[in-house]
């Protein structure tokens, strides 16, 4: 469970992001692991949902660390995603 001071930092994180500065509407990917305690899946689609354009994915059986625990999952996602990019 997130304790109330992480929440804190989040919120504050949160309305920290500024789109305005030059990062609305550069492809965005928030990649996340379907078990992050730390920074649950909710809290990336918050990121995204501040972020015009911006993807989720999420990867599954992955924790806070989805390069470390899940290589060849995470490497497929962002290959796509750059695949993708003009």
């Amino acid at each position: 469970m997130v304790d109330s001071e992480h929440s804190v930092r989040l919120a504050a994180a949160k309305s920290s992001l500024k789109l305005d500065n030059g990062l609305a509407g550069l492809p965005t990917l928030v990649v996340v692991g379907a078990d992050d305690a730390l920074t649950p899946p909710a809290d990336a689609q918050s990121i995204v949902d501040a972020v015009p354009g911006a993807r989720l994915a999420v990867i599954a059986g992955a924790g806070h660390l989805p390069p470390v625990e899940r290589p060849a999952e995470t490497t497929a996602v962002l290959r796509e995603f750059l695949l993708e990019l003009p």
